[in-house]
């Protein structure tokens, strides 16, 4: 970002540089004193010719930035100091230009929300409370072509009234809209949840300030980000406004400066032809130039992303990481001095620093009015630290235990910038050059240390440090920077929760620390865990997560298959593990830098264009997927004409088999030895933003749920795959459901009685208990209330949605089957198969009709309020579908020859209906009128109840693999000394936990040798436990070889205990092996299939008054599911 009159004033560098040329010729001529005449002229006129070519050079380079990614220059002949210079300048590509007016441009107003400002000349903005107003602008792109690979877009913004409190922040619309239709309730919330870049707070008025929306207008003209504009947001009170496309002057309107090209070529080549007047020729080529993009600029302040404490020569001992005020002094043997340092993960990696200052709030300026704070880079890392005398940086130590190699600090002796402390206010350092080599290597960011020289009396000052209340006072960091012409520059803004998976957790190697620190400036919660967590611990973790990234410090054979059915979105930059994550079968490694975007239509690399992209700065090992691939797999770059960068979606097939539970992405990047992100160029961090911000995210999913009350389970699958996932199973005979997306539940008969379970078939309740067969249960999602039809007592009943407050409703009703409730109307609808109807109630049981008669045994029953239809099916003694009006008029016949259709749902957004075709096994849709019928789901056994959901990705699906039923030993022989056994067919979720001690299997009360011993020295009761998935089976067994020893009375025991909630319990005693009993061998045997779950768990543990001598060994534990 750039304000257009400091753009401007940039012409006068080559008058400067005359100045200053002209001056030092001059001066030689007079220094030549008893040379000979002709030589001397000779050499002062090659000496003369240099220095207009080098002046030519500094012409070209400044023209080079100003063009902003334009392509090929030629800078004429150009008089110069008695002579000319010409300079060629080589970009290696070509450019065209195009300015773009707004096309559409309004603001939106809360305190008038329904009133229209899009004729306004000014648009204002402003975020008071209740009285906020956003701009909103749009450009027509069509005169560029689709997929044109956009080098720079720059939008440009008259600032006639200017907030000098905040930056006002720049996000993308998300919805359609209208110049004269545009209003605060429309469109006030349509933009993306994450800023997509911002406007500096302005401290003047009459300016033109630009904004870097290169990426945007990429994924733009892409066709895979729709063209809806941006809104201008503010974050204070103060007002700013902006000029509109009515705005009076012409070339003060919003517009967009956009540069179409077809590749960066950077590094540029200036050829520079410097002409003396006598003749004399010089020329010089510079290689290594750079053309950018417009500049932006950058804020960081306050929070996570800022560390700072003081340090005290007179308190050694003290940390001060948490105060709310930084101090320095210049008193001899009193001094206090700041240590500073800004997280610059969220900048590109790179980039050229135009411009870095640092403000601090000096509220305390006490002493000597003459004191000087000089900034100065510290060049080793420091613990911030809390407050007290626990850890961080002192006077003496750089952390809590290691001294500074100097006392006070280890800094370089340059001053980078300074300030008088005289005043109170903000005071500011120019740290460009520091800036700039934080960026160049980001590893020895250390942050600045801010001393004043040793001066007479005491002179403290005070500051507020970045854990001050207020946040507009805290430290800051304004710097302005651009990229390369081609290379994504973006600053991520996100948020949510990112789980880090790293080699330790608990001391984290350096590159895992310095993700942690970018994840963080991006705007995410980081918390660390180690690759050898148990699954339990990981799924709980991922519980509490958005999305995880696996760092190539794993090793891989530690990680195993944890995260292949991960619930959450999964981002990968491990190679090694693209089979667990089912990417591909293998990978291999090449060196390179640049990788080819085949796909720019993906969320992921929308923002790339369609061409090969550099993603280091250096040549590192970038990785490729070998064959066999997954068959879903999407490619979005290759390497050599190899997959490399992939992406896997809910649904889709896994590449070992089975189907993917969650977003994930394979990135292209090496293991860690050839892994080092100081080389990641821009491209590669917004590659893994963008790619990290994807896989957080969770779309919504069309799921048909359904019962099937032969395989007596509640089940659904994504309407667009095949894939089956097991919900509840074990039921008696379940028939009809509903499902409460909002809330997270499910409702279904079964049997005789109402159950509710979680959306994902944990947590089942029976609601209505001993209920003489239910058929179908519904919602009433306003009143809370359950309706359900009971055919064998011709009764529609009702209740709370907790199965209290049971009313019958009507008994004026012959065998009703499915019902459908219309929350709008307060009616009941509902199928008769034995009155051979279609019919419908109030609410309350009154006034019930019968709309459509003389049918053949309706069963199944559907609404499509929109489209003012009522369906049903024919049932287990027909294969009809039919619909009619919902007065009961226009009967018609929607779809014959099926299967015994049962119940039926209908998607009115999609036009479509669905239904379970009990005697196929399937799932099948067809088009509301009944055309191009087709299979959903297959190979069921009798599926009854069927509804649609709209559920978010992820949500309420079962963690294990849902494609087959479970059929194998889950089996531990204990033949080493390992917690770890996986003897049967069937790998455990986790190891074996240690209950009441932890020093794992080779000591302790719980010892591992050939066997599994269990003692108690410590009469506190101890024992192990271990978690199966049996979330598949259809029924399980569990059995193991016990023998006591010394169990000497009938206090001395162990129990064998079952959860179906895993760790948590509640838990179930299958057995007690109890004394008095000595060398005894016991077989023990139960069936657990009421305990199925994905997460049933088999506990051993001790009495509390078993004592040392009292033991017993267990072998071969096993569980057989079917």
């Amino acid at each position: 970002m750039h304000l257009m009159p400091y753009r401007q004033g940039f012409i006068l560098l080559p008058v400067m540089l005359t100045l200053v040329l002209v001056a030092v010729v001059a001066l030689m001529l007079n220094q030549q004193s008893a040379m000979d005449t002709s030589r001397v002229g000779s050499e002062m006129e090659a000496q003369q010719t240099e220095l207009i070519a080098k002046a030519g050079l500094k012409h070209a380079e400044w023209l080079l930035q100003e063009s902003v990614c334009s392509g090929d220059i030629t800078l004429p002949q150009t008089a110069f100091s008695g002579g000319s210079y010409s300079a060629q300048i080589d970009t290696g590509y070509t450019s065209t230009a195009y300015t773009i007016d707004v096309d559409q441009d309004a603001f939106l107003s809360e305190i008038a929300p329904d009133t229209n400002y899009g004729f306004n000349s000014e648009l204002l903005v402003e975020a008071t409370t209740n009285q906020q107003k956003r701009a909103v602008y749009r450009y027509d792109l069509s005169a560029i072509a689709l997929n044109a690979e956009i080098l720079s877009a720059t939008a440009w913004f008259y600032v006639n009234q200017n907030d000098d409190q905040a930056a006002v922040s720049l996000y993308a619309i998300n919805a359609d809209w209208a110049e004269n239709g545009a209003t605060w309730n429309n469109l006030s919330t349509a933009y993306d949840p994450q800023p997509f870049s911002a406007i500096p707070r302005q401290t003047a008025s009459g300016n033109l300030v630009s904004v870097n929306i290169t990426s945007l207008v990429q994924g733009w003209v892409n066709g895979t980000k729709p063209n809806n504009g941006v809104m201008l947001i503010g974050a204070s009170d103060g007002v700013s406004g902006y000029g509109s496309q009515e705005w009076a002057v012409l070339n003060q309107r919003p517009h967009l400066e956009v540069q179409v090209g077809n590749a960066s070529g950077n590094p540029v080549s200036i050829d520079v032809d410097g002409t003396h007047a006598g003749g004399n020729k010089r020329v010089l080529t510079y290689d290594d130039a750079r053309q950018l993009q417009q500049p932006v600029t950058i804020t960081i302040q306050g929070g996570a992303i800022v560390a700072d404490t003081y340090i005290d020569e007179n308190d050694i001992s003290h940390h001060t990481g948490a105060n709310e005020d930084l101090r320095s002094n210049s008193a001899s043997g009193e001094r206090k001095a700041p240590l500073i340092k800004f997280n610059l993960g969220s900048l590109p990696v790179g980039a050229k620093v135009g411009s870095a200052k640092f403000d601090i709030y000096l509220y305390d300026s006490g002493g000597s009015a003459t004191d000087v704070v000089e900034a100065h880079r510290l060049t080793r890392d420091w613990q911030e630290g809390p407050d007290g005398y626990l850890t961080g940086a002192t006077w003496n130590r750089y952390d809590d235990t290691n001294d500074w190699d100097t006392p006070g600090g280890d800094y370089e002796a340059e001053i980078q910038g300074s300030f008088i402390a005289n005043t109170p206010g903000w005071k500011t350092i120019d740290v460009s050059h520091m800036v700039q080599f934080w960026l160049d290597h980001p590893k020895q960011n250390y942050g600045m240390i801010l001393l004043s020289p040793i001066a007479a009396g005491y002179n403290e000052k005070r500051y507020h440090s970045s854990d001050y209340s207020d946040p507009n006072l805290l430290p800051r960091l304004h710097v302005t920077l651009a990229c390369d012409c081609g290379e994504i520059c973006i600053n991520p803004r996100d948020q949510g929760n990112l789980l880090l998976v790293v080699s330790d957790a608990a001391a984290p190697e350096s590159s895992d620390l310095q993700k942690k620190a970018v994840f963080e400036s991006w705007g995410y919660t980081v918390t660390l865990i180690s690759e050898d967590a148990s699954q339990i611990s990981l799924n709980a973790e991922m519980g509490n997560n958005d999305v995880v990234y696996v760092s190539a410090t794993v090793d891989e054979t530690i990680m195993g298959t944890k995260l292949t059915y991960a619930s959450i979105g999964v981002v990968s930059e491990h190679p090694a593990l693209v089979d667990e994550l089912g990417f591909a079968a293998a990978q291999a490694s090449v060196v390179g830098a640049a990788m080819d975007i085949m796909d720019a239509s993906h969320p992921v690399s929308t923002l790339f264009p369609q061409r090969m992209i550099d993603l280091y700065s250096a040549n590192m090992k970038l990785s490729m997927l070998q064959a066999p691939l997954s068959t879903d797999l999407t490619v979005l770059g290759t390497v050599g004409g190899t997959a490399a960068f992939a992406v896997l979606s809910p649904g889709d097939l896994l590449q070992s088999g089975g189907y993917v539970s969650s977003r994930r992405v394979a990135l292209p990047f090496d293991q860690s030895a050839n892994n080092n992100w100081a080389h990641f160029n821009s491209n590669a961090l917004a590659l893994i933003s963008q790619a990290v911000r994807w896989a957080a995210e969770k779309g919504s999913t069309l799921m048909v749920y359904w019962t099937d009350d032969v395989a007596r389970k509640v089940q659904r699958a994504d309407v667009m795959t095949p894939v089956v996932e097991y919900l509840v199973i074990n039921l008696t005979a379940p028939t009809g459901l509903d499902v409460d997306v909002e809330n997270g539940l499910i409702y279904f008969t079964d049997n005789l009685q109402i159950k509710r379970a979680n959306l994902d078939g944990s947590g089942v309740t029976t609601l209505i208990n001993q209920f003489f067969y239910p058929q179908d249960v519904k919602l009433d999602r306003v009143k809370g209330n359950l309706y359900w039809t009971v055919p064998n007592l011709n009764a529609v009943y009702s209740s709370k949605i907790d199965g209290s407050s049971t009313t019958l409703l009507t008994t004026s009703v012959n065998g009703p089957a499915y019902l459908s409730f219309d929350e709008a109307g307060k009616l009941i609808y509902f199928s008769e198969y034995v009155d051979n109807s279609v019919s419908r109630c109030e609410s309350n049981g009154n006034n019930c009709t019968r709309l459509v008669k003389d049918l053949s045994s309706p069963i199944g029953h559907a609404l499509d309020l929109a489209g003012g239809k009522v369906y049903w099916s024919d049932g287990s003694g027909g294969d009809k579908i039919w619909r009619a009006n919902l007065n009961g008029t226009g009967q018609e016949l929607v779809i014959g020859g099926e299967q015994a259709p049962q119940d039926i749902a209908v998607d009115t957004t999609g036009g479509k209906i669905y239904w379970a075709a009990a005697d196929a096994g399937k799932i099948r849709r067809a088009n509301l009128d009944g055309s191009n019928p087709e299979d959903v789901v297959t190979g069921l056994n009798r599926p009854r109840g069927v509804v649609l959901a709209l559920v978010s990705e992820g949500v309420g699906a079962p963690v294990a693999p849902p494609s087959e039923d479970c059929n194998g030993v889950f089996r531990d022989e204990f033949n080493t000394v390992s917690f770890s056994g996986n003897d049967g067919t069937l790998a455990w979720s986790n190891d074996w936990q240690e209950i009441g001690e932890s020093d794992g299997p080779g000591s302790g009360d719980i010892v591992v040798s050939n066997n599994l011993r269990l003692q108690d020295n410590d009469n506190g009761g101890e024992g192990v436990m271990r978690t199966a998935d049996l979330s598949r089976a259809q029924k399980a067994a569990l059995s193991m070889d016990a023998t006591t020893s010394g169990l000497d009375s009938s206090s001395d025991y162990v129990d064998v205990l079952i959860s179906a909630d895993g760790e948590s319990g509640p838990w179930e005693q299958l057995q007690r092996i109890a004394g008095p009993s000595n060398t005894v061998d016991i077989k023990v045997s139960h069936d657990i299939s009421k305990f199925l779950s994905a997460n049933t768990t088999v506990r051993l543990i001790t009495s509390p008054s078993m004592g040392g001598s009292d033991r017993v060994y267990f072998d071969n534990v096993q569980i057989e599911c079917k």
